[in-house]
């Protein structure tokens, strides 16, 4: 009897693991991050105002090269900005978070990141000061961009 009390008692702490678990986010290598960042991005709807920027082109070199209209010459960013991914991770979703520093000539920003499953939504949220801990589409530091093709 002591037997099958451990076995169920061990099965089920194993089946409670692993859908705890489940949900957990798992990490990822900074490189898998960048690789799906490094594209150009645009938001053609934002404002020419700052840090509302109508295409972002992030190169993997560590660099966002930001525009204020859509149609910019991409020889003439307007603020040059060097970013390093601190840490990322996978949802069960499959979507791509991470957190990043931003290096600017007005100091640094921290931002929380969520690029979708599909890779062509890129949503973030900054402050400069602590790191944002969730992304609200209500918050005026609020920013989504769509992959260009």
């Amino acid at each position: 009897m002591k037997t099958r009390t451990l076995l169920i008692t061990t099965v089920l702490l194993s089946v409670v693991t692993v859908i705890i678990t489940g949900g957990a986010k798992r990490e990822i290598h900074v490189d898998e991050v960048i690789k799906a960042l490094s594209h150009t991005w645009v938001h053609p709807d934002y404002p020419t105002i700052t840090m509302a920027f109508q295409k972002l082109v992030v190169k993997p070199d560590g660099f966002i090269n930001p525009y204020d209209n859509v149609d910019a010459s991409l020889d003439k960013p307007v603020l040059p900005m060097r970013y390093t991914i601190n840490e990322a991770w996978i949802d069960r979703e499959r979507n791509i978070w991470f957190k990043a520093t931003i290096n600017t000539h007005t100091g640094k920003i921290y931002s929380l990141n969520k690029l979708s499953n599909t890779g062509t939504e890129w949503e973030y949220i900054w402050s400069y000061g602590d790191l944002p801990d969730q992304i609200d589409a209500d918050e005026l530091k609020y920013r989504i961009y769509y992959r260009q093709k």
